[in-house]
């Protein structure tokens, strides 16, 4: 296995991961806010899918696979307490695990053609798409983490 099927694997494999993490987690309790936090699960595992899409399919200029709400919902910098409704977390638990898995299947064929170098808040400038999967799977590491704290929380 070469390392960016390497690479896909390990996103894969850590989505599976975190949904088992949380897939007993009653639907009240995705929504707390800790006291400590400024967020929530729910906003964690879509912000987790949102930015997989923007890094990768978004600055290679591929359609995305979420919709707009979604993206609004969960991207950098959004607020779970700014929400006009609550976001479906059933769809976003669905997201979680088939989009690295429809993310590999785009690559194979050959989707991610063109990309449009980024400098993440971390300073790392992204030159392809190969870059920014590397990116991603670091950044899901910290929002893991993040997840893991939440859920001693609620």
């Amino acid at each position: 296995m070469n390392n960016i099927d390497f690479q896909i694997e390990n996103l894969i494999v850590a989505r599976k991961s975190i949904h088992n993490m949380v897939k007993d987690v009653s639907k009240d309790a995705l929504f707390i806010i800790p006291k400590k936090y400024k967020t929530n699960l729910i906003w964690n595992l879509g912000h987790l899918v949102t930015t997989q899409q923007i890094l990768m399919y978004k600055l290679s200029s591929v359609p995305l696979l979420i919709d707009r709400e979604t993206l609004s919902y969960f991207r950098k910098g959004s607020d779970p307490v700014t929400w006009e409704k609550t976001p479906d977390h059933k769809q976003i638990l669905n997201l979680l695990e088939e989009l690295p898995v429809q993310f590999k299947k785009d690559y194979h064929n050959g989707v991610f053609t063109g990309f449009k170098e980024y400098e993440t808040s971390s300073g790392l400038v992204l030159s392809n798409v190969n870059d920014a999967i590397s990116y991603n799977n670091y950044h899901e590491g910290l929002h893991q983490g993040i997840i893991s704290s939440l859920l001693k929380e609620v």
